[in-house]
């Protein structure tokens, strides 16, 4: 297959179970072998640089997919993607001007493709699940005081689905959640809350008013206005 191409017969596709620890896999093998590749490539050769700092970032990204929320982790496998087809492009170069073998392109961009491949297909599965099932208890209609009967079986549901999040798992959530209003406060120039919810549909309002009050008192953004007017911007 070709690297610059996106269709593959996908016997990389992998399960749910599995997907995480695979990305993981993969990931660690790429960059291992992307730095092997560019070994050869004089140290202050900007797209050795350019191509190992991609590699780092990638494999740093590919670690936080489990401690997110699905947003946030569609959110993170665009941006993951993106990353894949940039090293993929530069390998190209590299390979143009002869810093790497074309053989070397051929095996390390087929394996970045299928990388590639497994995030867009995963990404896709989760758009698909979206909306959540409900089942409405079959006696529904049958029992006079059948709304008491919905109020005590939609109790049971959300008792039954409660996670319990550690403090690592609010940490990396809240990095992950802040690098994205990062970079949607750049695409868009200026936002305001509303703005950002659009795109992090399954966060509190409250919870990123505070990533935006921790990001202000950083000094990474700055506000204006105030309430329901206040913008935010770079």
């Amino acid at each position: 297959m070709n690297p610059n191409g996106h269709q593959n017969n996908n016997k990389s596709l992998v399960s749910q179970d599995d997907l995480l620890p695979n990305v993981i896999k993969r990931t660690e093998k790429l960059i291992t072998a992307l730095y092997m590749v560019t070994d050869c490539m004089e140290n202050d050769e900007p797209l050795k640089k350019k191509l190992r700092f991609l590699g780092i970032d990638l494999f740093s990204e590919t670690q936080s997919l489990a401690f997110i929320t699905p947003t946030l982790r569609n959110f993170s496998i665009t941006e993951l993607i993106h990353k894949i087809e940039e090293i993929i492009s530069f390998l190209k170069l590299s390979s143009s001007v002869g810093f790497i073998s074309n053989m070397n392109f051929s095996v390390l961009g087929n394996e970045f493709v299928s990388l590639r491949n497994i995030l867009e297909a995963e990404q896709m599965e989760s758009e698909s699940k979206k909306i959540t099932e409900f089942s409405l208890p079959t006696d529904l209609f049958n029992e006079e005081d059948n709304n008491l009967a919905l109020l005590e079986n939609s109790k049971g549901q959300g008792n039954g689905h409660k996670k319990i999040k550690n403090n690592e798992y609010y940490e990396v959530e809240r990095k992950e959640r802040q690098k994205a209003i990062i970079k949607i406060v750049k695409e868009k120039k200026e936002v305001s809350i509303r703005d950002v919810l659009k795109i992090i549909p399954d966060c509190n309002p409250k919870t990123i008013q505070r990533d935006f009050v921790f990001l202000i008192r950083e000094g990474v953004l700055k506000k204006s206005g105030n309430k329901r007017w206040a913008r935010y911007s770079i």
